[in-house]
């Protein structure tokens, strides 16, 4: 496994997170399960993954990268939020979009066509593979 540092120390509390949220899902009825249940597996074999690989030193965080999770823990807290009001599409797509204009990536077409692909591409996901149904807004109902 190698040294125990702080990354490891993180994923292994996550890994316990897991394992709680594990026991939780006989409790659920079997059709509500199979979305969990999926995340738990990825979750576990990514965990895992990152728990043996190779890890590099850790580094030193200079106040510009703690910005940077400030703001986008924000932008988060603020998709979430939105999302009950104006219903996953349009606030994934403001995400999305407000997102790439922060992060300053180059190219008009990958600022239009990334959000757009992207959100119909989870919503596909979501709605017909995991039968999860993704909040529609309150303005719009």
């Amino acid at each position: 496994m190698g040294k125990l540092n702080g990354n490891r120390l993180f994923i292994l509390a996550f890994i316990g997170l897991l394992v709680a949220f594990a026991t939780q899902l006989p409790a659920m009825p079997a059709t509500a399960a199979h979305y969990p249940l999926v995340l738990l597996i990825a979750s576990f074999v990514l965990a895992l993954w990152l728990l043996f690989d190779k890890q590099k030193e850790e580094q030193h965080l200079d106040s510009w990268c703690v910005i940077h999770v400030c703001v986008f823990a924000l932008a988060v807290i603020a998709y979430i939020f939105l999302m009950s009001y104006i219903g996953y599409v349009i606030s994934t797509l403001l995400f999305l979009f407000s997102s790439l204009l922060y992060l300053k990536i180059p190219g008009k077409k990958v600022l239009f066509i990334f959000p757009v692909v992207v959100t119909l591409l989870l919503y596909i996901f979501f709605t017909d593979v995991l039968n999860v149904y993704l909040p529609t807004g309150h303005i719009f109902s």
